[in-house]
C-alpha cells in the first residue's frame, strides 16, 4: 500500500519531524510512503533521510490533486486540519488526520476548527497528539468521538544519540531554545527570561535555533546591548541535536503544544527542560523532578539560572529525565496503533 503524508509548512519542526519517524519506522513494510508539502527547506531535511519527497507550489485542493495523481495512493496521512481538510475535498481515497497541537482558539468561535469538523465525516480516523487536543476541540462531533485516538508522540531514542552524534562541532551553551519563531512557540518571551537570567549571571550563554515569522523580531532584539555576547542566533539547522545535546537546559515557552518533540528529545538526551506549563507537557515534565514548569517569567529564570549554576542539581534532573524517556518510549506499540489504523483503510 502508498500512503501519501501531507503537512502544509515548507518548514522543519514538531509534526514534520513526526511525519518523518513515521515513514522512517515503516521502511521496511508492506507500507510505500512519501512525504508531500510545499517546497522549501523542509525538502532537504526529508531527502537527507532518504524518503521521497513531493513539492507543492502551496497548500491547497487542486495542488494536491496534481500530486495524488502523480504519486497514486491508496491512503493519505494528513497532518494537521488545513492539510486535512485539503485532502477530504482533493479526493475520495481514506484520510487518515493526525492533529499536532491543541488549538489555542478553544472555547471562542474558530472557523478552521469549525470547518475541521464539519469535514469530520470523511476522515477514516483521526488521531490526537494528546489528551487536552482532544478533550479540548470545541466542536467535537460523535462520529469523531468514536474514531479517535489519542496518540502521543514517541521517538527512537538510540536513533537520536547517533544522529546527534553526526554533528561533530561543539557548543557551549548553558540554556537554548530550539523550535518554530512564530506566536506559539513565543521567543520572544523567551528572550525576556534570558535577560533576567543574563542580570543575574553575567556568565551564562544562550544559543536559539529556529526559523520563522518572527525571526526578524528575534534578530532586532538581540542587537541590544544587554544580549551582546550573550545569546547566539543560529537560524535553521536541520540536525540541532548536539547543540540540544551539549546543553544544561531546555527553555521553552510555549504558549500551546500538542506532545513537544523537542522536550522529548531533550528528554532522551538527559537534558532537563524549563517550561510554560501547557498541554502535552504537563505530561511529560514533573516540576522539580526531571525538570521546571511555571508560568511566571521571574520562576522561569530563577530555576533555569540554578540549573546552569548547580551542577548536582543538575545531574539529578537529567538522569531523571533520561529515565522518564526511557519508560515513555514505547515505539513498537505507537507502530502498532498507526498500523492497524492503515490496515482498516483496505
Amino acid at each position: 500500500m502508498k500512503i501519501m503524508h501531507v503537512l502544509q509548512s515548507p518548514f522543519f519542526s514538531g509534526a514534520e519531524n513526526v511525519a518523518c519517524q513515521i515513514i522512517e519506522m515503516f521502511r521496511d513494510s508492506e507500507y510505500e510512503m512519501a512525504y508531500c508539502s510545499p517546497d522549501g527547506p523542509i525538502r532537504e531535511a526529508v531527502e537527507k533521510r532518504g524518503i521521497r519527497f513531493i513539492p507543492l507550489a502551496a497548500i491547497n485542493v487542486r495542488n494536491l490533486r496534481k500530486a495524488i495523481r502523480c504519486y497514486k495512493p491508496d491512503i493519505i496521512h494528513a497532518h494537521d486540519r488545513k492539510a486535512s481538510i485539503c485532502a477530504a475535498i482533493a479526493c475520495g481515497l481514506p484520510v487518515v488526520s493526525h492533529i499536532h497541537v491543541n488549538n489555542p482558539h478553544v472555547g471562542r468561535f474558530d472557523a478552521k476548527s469549525w470547518i475541521y469538523s464539519l469535514f469530520g465525516y470523511r476522515f477514516k480516523h483521526i488521531f490526537w497528539v494528546s489528551k487536552s487536543a482532544f478533550v479540548d476541540f470545541p466542536y467535537m462531533r460523535e462520529s469523531m468521538r468514536k474514531k479517535s485516538t489519542v496518540l502521543y508522540n514517541v521517538i527512537d531514542i538510540e536513533k537520536l544519540k547517533r544522529r546527534a552524534a553526526e554533528d561533530e562541532q561543539s557548543y557551549s551553551f548553558d540554556a537554548v531554545m530550539v523550535g518554530r519563531l512564530n506566536d506559539q512557540k513565543d521567543p520572544i518571551r523567551a528572550l525576556r527570561v534570558i535577560k533576567k537570567v543574563i542580570s543575574m549571571n553575567d556568565s551564562a550563554r544562550f544559543g536559539i535555533v529556529g526559523a520563522g515569522p518572527l525571526e526578524n523580531q528575534v534578530a532586532e532584539e538581540l542587537k541590544k546591548e544587554e544580549y551582546k555576547g550573550r545569546v547566539r542566533y543560529l537560524g535553521y539547522m536541520d540536525n540541532p541535536l548536539k547543540v540540544l545535546r551539549d546543553a544544561k537546559a531546555l527553555l521553552m515557552t510555549s504558549r500551546f503544544e500538542g506532545t513537544p518533540m523537542t522536550v522529548l528529545e531533550a528528554m532522551a538526551l538527559g537534558v532537563p527542560v524549563v517550561s510554560t506549563p501547557v498541554d502535552g507537557i504537563l505530561d511529560l515534565i514533573r516540576d522539580g523532578e526531571n525538570g521546571y514548569l511555571s508560568n511566571d517569567d521571574d520562576v522561569l529564570a530563577e530555576k533555569l539560572n540554578e540549573l546552569i549554576k548547580n551542577s548536582e542539581l543538575r545531574e539529578k534532573l537529567s538522569a531523571q529525565s533520561g529515565r522518564t524517556a526511557e519508560k515513555l518510549m514505547d515505539i513498537w506499540a505507537y507502530k502498532e496503533k498507526l498500523a492497524a489504523v492503515y490496515s482498516g483503510c483496505r
